[in-house]
């Protein structure tokens, strides 16, 4: 990977309490010179005044519990189980391990609602509101405040448009503020000895909710949750903010991956333990994935590509080809003319609530760019074609894969029969994750 971040003068800077600035801006600079936007910046510009309020309604659930695991989560990983109520199809295995010690918090989807009913009534929304009083409060603090002891010289001078003077008030104000609000939180749950964290790397007000945690002695560990390689800037660090002791302070203290792979192409100062996957583990020893019949085509559509994917799966469906599926990103809309003219041309839209490994398992390939999906596809026995660019050259090295960029590219690998070679899934993603989670509690944890 290509490492953007050059200068360590960066380190210099400081926020008016001391803290380093760079932990709560430096995906943002990745992002700005990548030419894309954070996943998190995309879903707050979908939000209105109104949506952002919603949240209001479940006040209900808006409680904290004195348990020894709290585990950040997001309603968008809940899916609908064949009962017609919602599950956490990730941070929910991690409960499920122990459920009498651990509390599920689950944030609200860019429209501000959650997924429910939840199978587990026990879920904590005690995070929107959270986050939505240090954001008011953030706000308003930075209308009228001056700036003065911010020490932002270097950011200014390496990237003068990444934050504006306006903007790194924000950051300063929304920082503190956020870490006040959850020492105090954390100081008063005396039973607490481990936040799983999802995103935890991803630094802005995570990197405020970690260290918050450390000061208090409470380890933070990130449950892997997607891709991780080579080109992933989050999980990839600078050599001088790789070696940063105070750095790490910002930082979870575990990364808990799904396999031997993700831990060989990440290059973060945490330490990663191996936990597998659990929806993959469960799927997998409840389905007879081999012998299921395969058939049609899945796009896994992400905002980078969804008009690219919609434009291909129009053109293939123009040219005869029948069981289409695209499946948008949580992040993803379409506009209500691509929506009409896909279905009219009778290829079938899924989104994020549909249980994803029931898709991937059905189809024969699966397509897509830089998803993770893809190697989920690949650990269910099926053979995946990925979308052709700088990046995904990148990521995927050998002769095996079969790269496309247009209709006729698929329809060439269809007529030709063509399959990726057989992988050893558990590289990818172990088996037994119930166990390996209990065995990184008890090796670190309540040790």
């Amino acid at each position: 990977m290509e490492k953007y971040i050059k200068s360590d003068s960066l380190l210099q800077d400081r926020l008016s309490n001391g803290f380093l600035l760079l932990p709560f801006y430096r995906n943002k600079i990745l992002f700005s010179l990548y030419g894309s936007e954070s996943p998190k910046a995309i879903e707050d510009k979908k939000q209105s005044a109104f949506k952002r309020l919603r949240f209001l309604f479940n006040f209900s659930r808006f409680y904290i519990k004195n348990k020894e695991i709290l585990i950040f989560s997001s309603t968008l990983f809940d899916i609908k189980t064949k009962d017609g109520i919602y599950f956490n199809n990730l941070h929910g295995f991690y409960k499920n391990c122990q459920p009498s010690k651990t509390l599920l918090i689950e944030d609200c989807d860019a429209n501000g609602k959650w997924n429910a009913p939840n199978e587990d009534p026990d879920v904590s929304y005690i995070i929107a509101p959270l986050s939505f009083l240090c954001k008011v409060s953030a706000y308003l603090f930075s209308k009228f405040y001056k700036g003065k002891t911010i020490k932002a010289d270097h950011l200014k001078e390496n990237y003068p448009d990444v934050l504006s003077e306006r903007e790194i008030r924000y950051v300063n104000c929304y920082s503190i503020i956020t870490y006040k609000i959850f020492k105090f939180l954390f100081k008063r749950l005396s039973r607490l000895k481990l936040i799983l964290l999802n995103c935890g790397s991803y630094g802005a007000e995570l990197a405020s909710i970690i260290k918050a945690a450390h000061d208090v002695g409470i380890k933070v560990a990130e449950p892997q949750h997607g891709m991780i390689n080579d080109i992933h800037f989050v999980y990839n660090f600078e050599d001088f903010t790789f070696h940063c002791e105070e750095y790490k302070e910002y930082l979870p203290d575990y990364l808990l991956t799904f396999g031997e792979f993700w831990n060989t192409h990440s290059y973060i100062p945490v330490e990663k333990v191996i936990v597998g996957n659990p929806y993959m583990d469960k799927y997998r020893k409840d389905n007879d994935l081999y012998n299921k019949e395969k058939k049609g085509i899945l796009f896994i559509s992400q905002p980078t590509i969804r008009d690219v994917f919609t434009e291909i799966a129009f053109g293939l469906a123009s040219k005869g080809v029948n069981d289409i599926k695209l499946r948008l990103h949580p992040f993803d809309k379409l506009t209500q003319e691509q929506e009409f003219q896909l279905l009219k041309a009778g290829v079938q839209i899924s989104n994020y609530k549909a249980p994803l490994y029931d898709e991937l398992a059905k189809a024969s390939y699966v397509i897509g760019e830089t998803s993770t999906c893809l190697y989920e596809a690949l650990g269910l026995g099926g053979s995946i074609m990925i979308y052709e660019n700088e990046e995904t050259v990148k990521m995927y090295t050998g002769d095996d894969w079969m790269f496309i960029k247009t209709a006729d590219d698929i329809i060439s690998n269809l007529n030709n029969g063509h399959h990726n070679q057989k992988i050893d899934p558990e590289y990818y993603y172990v088996n037994n994750f119930s166990e390996n989670y209990n065995k990184f509690l008890n090796d670190y944890i309540w040790k």
